[in-house]
């Protein structure tokens, strides 16, 4: 199954983790003092792997490995309900394969979804582009691309025009096949939320990073009052690293200005790697 994930719907005070196998179950949050309060189950039709929320708060995703009517992979959507529960948006988004990681762009009217290491049912990675209905539900793809193995997420700029796609190297755990090798690269694109076009970046599609790097989730950040940059972080799991990019918004691309070690000195024995970042 996906991996388990986490969402919050702030404003309704309620946290959702999703469980893999287990479905979702949900965490009444106390807006003074942070503490959770286990809920029932809310959901366990499915099993749910990365889960996001919309903008407003009133929409709930999630990538599916299986539904209560299909074995096969499928796109999740729910509405917040008045108390927190959540409450399923007609039948699950069927996908060619399954989904990774997804996120929602700034405008909450489209999902995208990253794929690992299978698309169109052979190996590689991809991305896909997916609209939702005035209602909230996933309905429809509009678009899926190849990138490279090791796709473990995709993320709009803050300014909603570029996306880009982290990619992991192979490593011992997951060794090189021949005539694919790891992405070890960011994929960059151009995305217009108005038209509902994604397409590969014109002039820099790829930007590879370092040996062995193998950047896999990134978070923004802006540093300079006078002039605001934004700047992504990825964390690299096989370089067991940070690296700090530059966007150019007008340009959307980025440049690397900094790698800095999350182990310190190199790791003699054993297997580490670098996975989430916030």
């Amino acid at each position: 199954p996906p991996p388990p994930s986490a969402a919050s719907a702030g404003r309704r005070g309620v946290l959702y983790a999703s469980t893999g196998a287990g479905g979702i179950i949900g965490f009444e949050r106390c807006l003074t003092t942070g503490a959770l309060t286990p809920r029932a189950e809310l959901s366990s039709d499915a099993a749910a792997g990365s889960m996001a929320v919309d903008p407003t708060g009133r929409f709930v995703y999630a990538c599916l490995s299986s539904t209560a009517t299909s074995d096969g992979p499928a796109l999740g959507s729910w509405e917040v309900g008045p108390e927190g529960q959540l409450l399923p948006l007609g039948e699950p988004h069927p996908l060619a394969d399954g989904s990774q990681f997804l996120c929602v762009d700034h405008t909450g009217r489209f999902v995208f979804t990253s794929y690992f290491r299978i698309f169109d049912g052979e190996t590689g990675g991809g991305i896909g582009l997916h609209a939702t209905n005035p209602q909230g539900l996933v309905d429809s793809t509009v678009k899926r691309m190849r990138t490279a193995v090791g796709s473990h997420s995709v993320w709009p700029d803050p300014t909603n025009r570029w996306v880009f796609v982290p990619a992991t190297d192979r490593n011992a755990e997951f060794p090189p096949e021949e005539g694919e090798p790891g992405g070890n690269a960011i994929f960059q694109f151009a995305f217009s939320a108005a038209e509902g076009r994604l397409e590969p970046h014109p002039t820099q599609p790829r930007l590879a990073a370092g040996q062995n790097q193998g950047p896999r989730h990134l978070v923004w950040g802006v540093v300079g009052p006078e002039q605001p940059q934004q700047i992504a972080y990825t964390s690299d799991e096989q370089g067991c690293s940070v690296t700090a990019y530059r966007l150019d918004s007008k340009m959307g691309t980025l440049q690397n200005i900094q790698t800095i070690s999350t182990v310190g000195e190199p790791v003699q024995e054993g297997w580490n790697c670098s996975r989430k970042i916030r």
